[in-house]
């Protein structure tokens, strides 16, 4: 009886086995180079709509296969725009993966809001600028019309055809220039808009690289 107890290990002896082939599985992956790779057949897998799998097909005929967390994050930024981060997000990551996302996703949208609101104050101010200039341009040129008028009355119609010519040439110009400024802040405002919004993904599509390289590369190591 005695030699057969010996011959099998204690329960905690079985328990620091598993745990130092575990931290051995740990330090063994540690030492490789962890390949990570997105297929066609994976997103195709996970659903993804037609449109998508035609573009990833034209873009990555051989598919994606990194074998750093850098490579597939220069990836993303290069061509993260054109794809949905969010679909990639919700149905390539994990509970644990899509959490961290979700933080980063929250604080990136408050940045880009911010960004947006802040160049449409811009816009609104360059506007307002330019239109109290011109108004006060136009508010002149409309007392000294009205002046030639009255100071005319005996040739009423030659008078006031003629102060009106004067007055819309005095004001055209500020009128011109009002309306140039006005679509010049607008199209900056635009401009701003879409490098947010352009901003806005790439630091969704990097968030979503860099978690589901470190997903997939660690894979096994939470047994």
């Amino acid at each position: 009886m005695g030699s057969e107890y010996k011959m099998w290990p204690s329960l905690s002896g079985r328990q620091f086995g598993k745990s130092r082939f575990l931290k051995e599985l740990v330090e063994h992956r540690k030492g490789t180079i962890a390949k990570v790779t997105i297929t066609y057949e994976l997103l195709e897998s996970n659903y993804a709509c037609k449109p998508e799998l035609e573009l990833f097909k034209q873009t990555f005929p051989e598919g994606i296969s990194v074998t750093s967390k850098e490579e597939l994050v220069t990836i993303a930024k290069n061509f993260g725009k054109d794809f949905s981060v969010s679909w990639a997000a919700w149905n390539l990551l994990n509970t644990k993966y899509y959490d961290e996302y979700a933080k980063v996703s929250r604080l990136a949208g408050i940045e880009c809001e911010k960004a947006q609101q802040q160049s449409y104050g811009e816009c609104l101010k360059a506007d307002q600028k330019a239109y109290n200039k011109y108004a006060k341009v136009s508010r002149l040129a409309g007392i000294e019309c009205e002046k030639a008028q009255q100071q005319s009355y005996g040739e009423c119609l030659k008078a006031d055809q003629k102060a009106y010519n004067k007055y819309v040439k005095i004001k055209q110009p500020d009128r011109d220039k009002y309306r140039e400024v006005q679509q010049q802040a607008y199209g900056d405002f635009l401009e701003d808009k879409h490098q947010a919004l352009r901003g806005f993904k790439e630091s969704l599509a990097i968030a979503v690289a860099k978690l589901y390289y470190e997903q997939e590369s660690t894979r096994g190591e939470n047994l």
